[in-house]
């Protein structure tokens, strides 16, 4: 059973690298290299950037008030 297990979990990562191969490379040596050329991957990073940019305001408001 374990073994159907472990089959089915790398369909699974082969479909997502499938899925995203214009996204990311992996070398002959396992390394997985992301493509920023990539106007997805661009547009992704920026989103993340942003949310940690609204956490961070969060956080020193959070500050701001426990200070007061």
């Amino acid at each position: 059973m374990l073994g159907f297990l472990s089959k089915k979990k790398d369909d699974y990562l082969l479909q997502i690298m499938l899925a995203n191969q214009d996204r990311v490379t992996i070398g002959d040596s396992g390394v997985i290299r992301v493509n920023f050329d990539n106007e997805d991957v661009q547009r992704k990073l920026q989103a993340d950037l942003d949310k940690l940019k609204e956490l961070k305001e969060l956080d020193e408001q959070i500050h701001r008030l426990k200070a007061l």
